[in-house]
C-alpha cells in the first residue's frame, strides 16, 4: 500500500456501469462506519412504488440520517427532469454545514454529475472538504471527469470501480484518521467486559 500522503484527498468511481460503482461506494461507506470514521455527505436511494412507473428518488444524509426526497411527482405521463433543485439545494447547504461545523473524517458523495459541473449541486460541499482537509468519496461520469479535474487538479484520483487502490486510498484514509478495523469492536468487547454481571 502506498504511504497516504502519495494518495491524493479526492477519489472518483468511474460510473462505467452505475450499478457496479455505486456498489463500490456502498462497500467503502460501510467499511469506514464500521472503522468509526464520523462521516458526511449524502447516498442516493430510489425505492418504487406500487402502481407507478418511475421510482422516487432520496437523499440520505450520512451525518444525521435524515432522507431527503428530491424528486417530484409530476404525474406517469409527465416527460423531463423530475429533480427538487431546492431540496438538492438544502440538501448541499446541509453537507457543507456538517463540514465547517463538525468534526468529520470523511465525504461521500454518490455522484458528480451536471449540476456540480455547472457550479451547483454539491460543489461548495466538496471544495469545503478540501479546504478542511477532509478526504472525498465520489462517484463520476465520464463525460464529466474533465470539469472534476478542472475542479479538484492534483487532489483527485479516478479509479476504476474494481480497482484495487480504492482499499488502498480507504485504508490511508483510515490510517490518517487514527481509526482501524477493529476499533469499534475493541471497543464493543471493551464496553462489554466493564459491564458489571
Amino acid at each position: 500500500m502506498k504511504d497516504h500522503n502519495e494518495l491524493p484527498m479526492l477519489l472518483a468511481i468511474r460510473r462505467d456501469e452505475p450499478e457496479t460503482a455505486d456498489q463500490a461506494i456502498m462497500r467503502a461507506t460501510e467499511r469506514a462506519r464500521s472503522a468509526g470514521m464520523r462521516l458526511a455527505g449524502v447516498l442516493q436511494q430510489n425505492s418504487r412504488r406500487a402502481g407507478k412507473k418511475k421510482c422516487d428518488m432520496d437523499l440520505v444524509d450520512l451525518a444525521s440520517g435524515k432522507v431527503i426526497r428530491i424528486s417530484e411527482d409530476r404525474g406517469e405521463m409527465s416527460r423531463g427532469c423530475r429533480m427538487d433543485w431546492n431540496a438538492v439545494t438544502l440538501a448541499a447547504a446541509a453537507v457543507e454545514d456538517t463540514i465547517r461545523n463538525d468534526v468529520v473524517d470523511l465525504l461521500v458523495i454518490n455522484k458528480f454529475g451536471k449540476a456540480e459541473e455547472d457550479g451547483g449541486g454539491m460543489r461548495d460541499a466538496i471544495a469545503a472538504a478540501i479546504e478542511h482537509a477532509v478526504p472525498v468519496l465520489l462517484s463520476i461520469g465520464l463525460i464529466s471527469i474533465g470539469s472534476l479535474t478542472d475542479f479538484a487538479g492534483d487532489f483527485c484520483l479516478v479509479a476504476d470501480a474494481e480497482d484495487p487502490v480504492i482499499d488502498d486510498w480507504l485504508s490511508a484514509r483510515l490510517l490518517q484518521a487514527g481509526k482501524t478495523e477493529g476499533d469499534v469492536l475493541t471497543a464493543c468487547v471493551v464496553g462489554a467486559v466493564a459491564e458489571p454481571g
